[in-house]
């Protein structure tokens, strides 16, 4: 019935499935009938999916070389709680939308790749105050708004834009319930997170140390997955204290990298690295790219 797709290369465990094209469609079938999910194309005309609170748009199209256009006002029902958008082999696909009135009542908005005709995420985002989770990965904004902070029932946040600078104001503070939050790689100058009261978060990717403080980490002890930028240039002798394993006590995965400020080389920084991992009880994967550090003994 479920067959294993996908495994992490370093512990095994499963990171997708699949199933055979035959079981499928007789999951879809059985799903349509019971009001229990529908699946659209791009090119449906109205997606007028009343009977069903679960909706999937599949923008598949026959030129590959054109993104798929997506009418965002298609979608005609107000109790949907879970709104997914599906391409094939990460194909371009632009969203077509001023607003995202009209779906007050999404619990699940999951937004992979998108291409917005403006990069900044429109305010009534914040309307959407039943969200549990939020994917705006890989997307091309570089401006989210602040009423962002209206989402406080958020569990999963996934911001992990790249090739842009992206200005998130200081909102996520609100976000008490989060558990899994990935930050854009780039951030602006101006943006400051404070992000300490965000003790019940497992996953936080892409933290940085230029515009957050590492004090905020000491009360997420339930991390288990942790990357942290350390600098625009060298990390800083002491900026990340060896006392840090002694808070992060589940931590399991843990990532140290730089960021170069165009041509300027990353010198090595002097840190006891020794020291510093060895607090980490229960770390089961270290990497440390364009991260270059001496050994104190």
């Amino acid at each position: 019935m479920v067959l294993v797709g996908k495994r992490n290369i370093v512990t095994s465990r499963i990171e997708s499935c699949r199933r055979h094209d035959v079981v499928r469609e007789v999951c879809l079938f059985k799903a349509k009938e019971e009001s229990f999910m529908q699946v659209f194309n791009a090119q449906s005309s109205v997606l007028d999916a009343t009977s069903t609170r679960r909706v999937a748009v599949h923008l598949v199209d026959d030129d590959e070389n054109e993104p798929v256009i997506f009418q965002q006002r298609k979608i005609q029902n107000l109790k949907a709680r879970a709104l997914l958008y599906i391409t094939r082999d990460f194909h371009p696909w632009i969203l077509s939308t001023r607003s995202f009135r009209g779906l007050e009542s999404l619990r699940v908005l999951d937004l992979f790749g998108a291409q917005f005709r403006r990069p900044k995420l429109h305010k009534s985002i914040g309307k959407l105050i039943h969200l549990r989770y939020l994917s705006l990965k890989e997307t091309n904004l570089s401006v989210l708004p602040s009423s962002l902070g209206n989402l406080e029932l958020l569990v999963y946040l996934d911001l992990e834009i790249y090739e842009t600078m992206v200005h998130i104001p200081n909102v996520l503070k609100k976000m008490k319930k989060l558990r899994y939050l990935m930050l854009p790689d780039e951030l602006s100058n101006k943006t400051k997170l404070e992000l300490s009261g965000l003790v019940k978060l497992e996953t936080l990717k892409n933290f940085s140390l230029k515009h957050s403080s590492v004090k905020d980490l000491i009360n997420m002890t339930k991390l288990r997955t942790l990357w942290v930028c350390c600098a625009y240039g060298n990390l800083a002798e002491g900026v990340l204290p060896l006392s840090l394993g002694a808070s992060l006590k589940h931590l399991e995965e843990l990532m140290l990298y730089n960021k170069r400020n165009g041509q300027e080389q990353v010198q090595p920084s002097k840190i006891d690295a020794g020291a510093f991992v060895s607090g980490f009880q229960r770390l089961n994967q270290l990497r440390i790219p364009n991260l270059v550090f001496y050994a104190q003994y």
